[in-house]
């Protein structure tokens, strides 16, 4: 079987405990040997990988992973020994995967921010990895300055004048087989493999999946007179959430 994925550049599988799952092979197998060979990304939180053998396998050495952590997981009153466990995780994925990149949600405020730093100066030292750091937004924290710290070459400016900056060019496949976007648009269900087992190919046919990525943010609300708007970069999932509409945007002030 193979599948024609046509402009596919990335994949990406998250929710649940997709290891365990008894076919998770088989389909990376599939999707590794489609003729656009896409990369091919696993979202999980690390204490699904810690007691997880499956790693062990050959095909996991293609395969890249995201792998989340977050400040109440590492320092819960357990410190050392959490610590502990993580680092001996990500050996483990050192090891046995082709490539993993991390992300770190700031969940507490009663962790020191020292702490942290050194934390993450250990981990990036010692893994040459990207870590990405997420802080969880409260009431008075819902503004953010995209155009302060924007770096665009001519290859951003003229992917962004057509195409979405994150969403062009990704698919997703979740735990309960639906085909969406974006991981974290959990709304937008473009195919359902469970029910149809032709759901992926017919997307493409169909073009079901061009909403997304031609939705450039000169069709976004606040943005489509932004004298930015072709060298910014966002996140859909958290605007379409935060707005209550795909094309909604409230995050950034530069537009109002």
């Amino acid at each position: 079987c193979k599948l024609n994925l046509h402009n596919v550049h990335s994949i990406i599988f998250y929710g649940g405990d997709l290891l365990s799952y008894i076919n998770t092979e088989n389909l990376l197998d599939i999707c590794l040997n489609s003729e656009k060979k896409p990369e091919i990304w696993i979202l999980l939180h690390w204490r699904h990988i810690r007691n997880n053998k499956i790693l062990e396998k050959e095909i996991y050495k293609k395969i890249n992973f995201y792998i989340t952590f977050s400040a109440s997981d590492i320092f819960d009153g357990e410190n050392e020994k959490n610590f502990s466990l993580f680092m001996k995780t990500l050996n483990y994925m050192k090891e046995y995967t082709k490539k993993f990149e991390l992300t770190f949600v700031q969940d507490s405020e009663e962790i020191s921010e020292f702490k942290i730093k050194d934390m993450l100066d250990i981990i990036i030292n010692k893994y040459k990895t990207k870590i990405y750091i997420s802080k969880l937004l409260d009431e008075n924290n819902k503004s953010f300055m995209n155009h302060l710290f924007m770096r665009v070459s001519p290859k951003i400016f003229w992917n962004n004048y057509y195409y979405h900056p994150c969403l062009n060019g990704t698919i997703t496949l979740n735990a309960e087989g639906k085909i969406l976007p974006c991981p974290s648009m959990e709304n937008e269900i473009i195919g359902d493999v469970a029910e149809n087992e032709n759901a992926l190919k017919e997307i493409f046919l169909e073009n079901k999946i061009d909403k997304y990525w031609k939705l450039h943010l000169g069709k976004i609300e606040k943005c489509k007179n932004c004298i930015y708007r072709f060298g910014c970069f966002e996140c859909r999932a958290i605007e379409a959430k935060t707005s209550q509409r795909l094309n909604g945007k409230s995050l950034c002030k530069k537009g109002e």
